[in-house]
């Protein structure tokens, strides 16, 4: 064993730990103590916390709500605020728009591609709600609710040997995901 070498990669990972501790310490809600690192809740999360204890709960769904919309506010790169503020609601006129929000907030979020093309499907707007789970798809083909989903609107549309094809389409999918 080369002990100069070991001895190399030690003082190397201890530089690379010494950067990165010290890069977490600049973080706006770090808190340095000596030697060690308190990264406390900074406001968003603190809102995003409490609104999902208000919902899980079932305290009071308009404050986690608000506090979701809040949340969605002051970090508006998040796309989890919008989901987590339509799931308060998801039966409202204006819930469609938290989804869209999240879309378009973040673009690969397949869960808000695929809750927007279930709230119109229910809407009865199935063309926008196929290509919503077309685009969940082309974000993870492994995911097999989309296929689903699509299977669902092909029948709600008569279109049976379409809807069949994305059934097995989902079929041979499930157990890559889970």
């Amino acid at each position: 064993m080369n002990y100069h070498t070991a001895e190399y990669n030690i003082e190397a990972v201890t530089e690379h730990v010494e950067k990165q501790f010290g890069g977490f310490a600049s973080l706006p809600n770090a808190e340095l103590q000596g030697r060690h690192l308190t990264l406390k809740f900074g406001e968003y999360e603190t809102l995003m916390h409490n609104g999902l204890v208000e919902l899980q709960a079932n305290i009071n769904r308009g404050k986690a709500h608000s506090m979701f919309l809040e949340a969605a506010a002051i970090a508006p790169e998040e796309y989890l605020p919008c989901l987590m503020a339509f799931s308060c609601f998801p039966e409202s006129k204006d819930s469609a728009m938290l989804l869209y929000d999240a879309c378009e907030r973040n673009p690969n979020a397949i869960s808000a591609f695929i809750g927007l093309g279930e709230n119109l499907a229910n809407k009865g707007e199935f063309v926008a709600s196929l290509e919503l789970f077309q685009k969940a798809i082309s974000i993870f083909p492994d995911y097999d609710i989309p296929y689903r989903r699509l299977a669902t609107v092909f029948n709600k549309l008569g279109y049976t040997n379409e809807a069949k094809s994305f059934e097995r389409m989902a079929a041979s999918r499930v157990g890559i995901v889970h």
